[in-house]
């Protein structure tokens, strides 16, 4: 996902999920779980999505992963970006290895 973006992906404390004001980024809160940092980072996508917690304005995707009035994770990503990941995530192993060299 760094590879094909500059986008900032960062897990912090509980109390620091806000806005850093830049063009794009993933700002997760850590989970104590056995979820890793990188499934926050598309749970964060997801719940998002899927809890209807977006706004697209121009071709930029506003995301919120919300608990309650708990800011889990904020995001804000360019479609583009979206449509890179995804193409990522459909990818065989193989071809992942490929896309590297």
């Amino acid at each position: 996902m760094k590879r094909v973006s500059n986008v900032k992906l960062e897990a912090v404390a509980e109390n620091e999920v806000t806005d850093p004001g830049i063009d794009e980024y993933i700002i997760i809160r850590r989970n104590e779980e056995n979820t890793s940092i990188t499934e926050g980072y598309f749970y964060c996508i997801r719940n998002a999505f899927a809890h209807g917690n977006f706004d697209v304005v121009n071709g930029v995707y506003y995301l919120r992963n919300m608990a309650g009035d708990t800011i889990k994770g904020l995001a804000k990503l360019k479609e583009e970006t979206l449509l890179a990941w995804i193409e990522l995530v459909n990818m065989t192993p193989e071809e992942l290895k490929q896309k590297r060299k």
